[in-house]
């Protein structure tokens, strides 16, 4: 509905392939690494997103705000509870 702000969150959803473990994001096409372990310790995770890479400046895509949205609503009681009512309470949006 856009009423929330989120940062993406590139390492939410790692992809693999016939290629390797595809850099985030897969939209700027930065090429691959061999290793999982390659991918977490070497990527520069603070330089992906709104603000932070101009490739990003106008990104909504959900391959960086579904794993932040998760992290909102399964990472605290509150972000649950404000989730469930907003889900199941018409009224209160």
């Amino acid at each position: 509905m856009g009423r929330r702000e989120y940062q993406c969150t590139p390492w939410g959803n790692p992809t693999y392939n016939v290629f390797g473990w595809q850099k985030p994001c897969y939209l700027l096409q930065e090429g691959y690494t061999k290793t999982f372990r390659e991918l977490m310790e070497l990527t520069e995770w603070d330089s992906y997103g709104t603000g932070r890479n101009e490739k990003c400046a106008d990104c909504m895509v959900h391959c960086g705000y579904e794993a932040s949205a998760v992290e909102d609503t399964f990472g605290t009681v509150s972000g649950f509870a404000r989730t469930a009512k907003l889900t199941l309470l018409p009224t209160s949006r």
